[in-house]
């Protein structure tokens, strides 16, 4: 199901069916309603990609951390997970495993994603790394947790 499959059934334009579901510039009473009853009805859900495109802006945030099974890497996701949300916020998770290969490959594509922001909890961090964040402008929160221990020590 597509916007223009909406904006067919209500017998509207896309750009109608789009300031209806994006609450912006003015639309009739009664062509809201009809559009919103045909939203629901037909099961249809915004492509929230083509929306940030379209705003130039993404509602996503990024997290990467060394090992999610470890409560302190948890309790920091739980905690900025909770705190985007309220603000309108989603969060995307990597999770490297102490890998530094897989460090580089998950935060290369949480810059791709175009996030507003990343959180990098992580051991596994070098110099390269840090410059081609710089380079990429995203905004980035870094804490690093010391090299992962062995068990038993």
């Amino acid at each position: 199901m597509q916007l223009r499959d909406v904006a067919v059934k209500a017998k509207v334009s896309v750009a109608t069916v789009s300031r209806v579901l994006n609450e912006s510039g003015l639309v009739k009473r009664s062509t809201r309603t009809r559009v919103l009853r045909l939203v629901r009805e037909l099961n249809y859900h915004q492509n929230l990609l083509a929306r940030s495109l379209a705003k130039g802006e993404n509602r996503c945030l990024g997290m990467v951390a060394s090992n999610l099974e470890n409560p302190f890497f948890l309790d920091i996701l739980v905690s900025l997970e909770s705190i985007a949300s309220m603000q309108g916020y989603e969060v995307a998770v990597a999770n490297t495993n102490y890998q530094p290969s897989k460090l580089v490959s998950s935060v290369r594509l949480m810059i791709g994603r175009r996030i507003a922001g990343l959180a990098l909890i992580a051991t596994e961090t070098n110099a390269a790394l840090f410059h081609e964040l710089e380079e990429s402008g995203l905004p980035v929160v870094v804490y690093g947790a010391g090299p992962p221990q062995a068990s038993g020590t």
